[in-house]
């Protein structure tokens, strides 16, 4: 993301960080990015509950989603983010980010859904009830504003992962 949006500050988050510290060979790989690192530990602060609670429920797939609004909160109130951007590690981003950005000029939250038509009655495994189960949005990207109504929505968001986060 750096190399085509050079004026957007990229944050990896490391979920994994506890109850050691990250790895050594992770730690040597983390030296050589441009990036922030961000620890499970240093979103605690933010958090009305332990995240280890989080991580005892979850699976690491889980987890990872069930602290996704806490870290955008992070953003947005510690660091002072205008403008929040999520990928997913299975993301990749090759071009600019400012047609994005110019969304979030006007609009609060960008999401992406995970249907832009309806899907048709063909007999087929996948039907309108499976999305709904799984949720009409995909949070594999997601931004944010910074307002009052953003983190009103993340503080819900959050608080309903704490114990409705399961896949």
């Amino acid at each position: 993301a750096s190399s085509s949006n050079p004026s957007i500050n990229c944050r990896v988050w490391v979920v994994a960080d506890r109850p050691s510290p990250v790895p050594e060979l992770i730690s040597k790989q983390i030296l050589s990015l441009t990036f922030e690192v961000v620890t499970v530990s240093e979103l605690q602060q933010m958090s009305p509950f332990n995240i280890d609670e989080l991580a005892m429920r979850y699976s690491i797939v889980e987890f990872s989603t069930a602290i996704k609004p806490l870290a955008i909160l992070y953003l947005l109130q510690v660091k002072g983010a205008k403008h929040v951007m999520y990928f997913d590690n299975d993301c990749w981003l090759t071009d600019s980010l400012d047609d994005l950005l110019y969304q979030l000029q006007t609009h609060l939250v960008v999401a992406t859904p995970h249907i832009t038509r309806p899907i048709p009655e063909d007999g087929k495994l996948q039907k309108d009830i499976n999305i709904l189960a799984s949720g009409v949005l995909n949070f594999g990207f997601i931004s944010f504003t910074m307002s009052p109504r953003s983190i009103e929505f993340l503080n819900w968001w959050y608080e309903r992962l704490r114990f409705y986060g399961y896949v």
